[in-house]
């Protein structure tokens, strides 16, 4: 399936708002992927499809976290099959350790896409551009900051992540 078919395909679906925010994802992503050697229409398919699980599906109950795995069943039952792809799409919310570079590009952009404001964004965003790893270690701690402020905890899977990214960083001698 190609960028123009899913664009096709999404916007019907998206309300104009998460259309938009699909649209500046994809822009990140691309450009991201490009610069991390990850695949750019890929990036793009991803970035269209990760938010349709608000739309499609049975239950509106919980979409904040449950839209990710309805989003990527979505994309499956269009014709997706690529695996990294659809775990792009499955864990852009929350990420999860062993998340390739297109599932952390897609997991770092849904969150720095240029309609997003908060303390630091632009700081992530200049990382972004040259370490990948290190923005969304910036970013997680933004983010944790951000829901401990609103008494809510971080997932685990997020945790996880962070934890397997500080660990490799460790071994390479990076910080």
């Amino acid at each position: 399936m190609t960028v123009k078919e899913i664009d096709a395909l999404v916007q019907p679906i998206l309300s104009k708002k998460k259309y938009l925010h699909s649209l500046r994802m994809a822009e990140c992503a691309q450009k991201l992927a490009k610069i991390h050697g990850a695949s750019q229409k890929k990036a793009i398919k991803a970035a269209l499809l990760h938010d349709v699980g608000y739309f499609v599906g049975r239950s509106k109950k919980d979409r904040d976290l449950s839209h990710a795995g309805i989003s990527a069943r979505y994309a499956k039952r269009i014709g997706i099959k690529n695996r990294s792809l659809l775990e792009a799409i499955e864990w852009h919310t929350v990420g999860k350790p062993g998340l390739d570079t297109l599932g952390k590009i897609i997991f770092l952009a849904d969150g720095i896409e240029s309609g997003r404001q908060f303390p630091l964004i632009d700081v992530i965003r200049q990382m972004a551009t040259k370490d990948l790893d290190g923005a969304i270690l910036m970013f997680i701690q933004v983010t944790r900051t951000y829901l401990h402020q609103q008494g809510k905890r971080m997932s685990t899977h997020t945790i996880q992540m962070r934890d397997e990214i500080v660990k490799q960083r460790k071994l390479q001698g990076l910080r």
